[in-house]
């Protein structure tokens, strides 16, 4: 997987990691004049993702939550952050993105017809990931 796709992929899952849930998130990612990725939200949430010297992915918000992304033996992604989260990417056998963590959080991340991502959990979250007129990225999520 090349770093880009790496990136974009941690990118896309990190959200979940940080209970980036709520009634509408409706966040926006775009990459800064250094080359991180920012996200802003509309509750205020603003974040960071980059890449450290290990050429791991790290986070950083404004309500003092930091994490990294790395690989597992088995070559599954892990996440681990400072408030105690811990979360695990994998692919199953239909070629989609499942997350699980350490709260109990058990996702699932596919394509719809129109090509979006979307993601289910057994928490009853629904949210899809589309690109705006600007072509950032917006995560939008609702309860059900």
């Amino acid at each position: 997987m090349s770093k880009t796709n790496f990136i974009l992929l941690t990118l896309i899952l990190s959200t979940f990691a940080f209970g980036q849930f709520g009634q509408s998130k409706d966040c926006t990612y775009e990459k800064d004049y250094l080359g991180r990725t920012v996200m802003n939200c509309k509750d205020g949430t603003k974040g960071t993702y980059d890449t450290d010297y290990l050429g791991r992915t790290t986070y950083k918000d404004n309500k003092g939550t930091k994490g990294t992304f790395d690989k597992d033996y088995l070559g599954r992604t892990t996440y681990k952050d400072n408030k105690e989260t811990k979360a695990t990417y994998s692919t199953d056998y239909l070629g989609r993105t499942t997350y699980e963590d350490n709260k109990g959080t058990k996702g699932t991340f596919d394509k719809d017809y129109l090509g979006r991502t979307i993601y289910k959990d057994n928490k009853g979250r629904d949210c899809v990931y589309e690109t705006d007129y600007l072509g950032r990225k917006v995560l939008k999520c609702e309860d059900n």
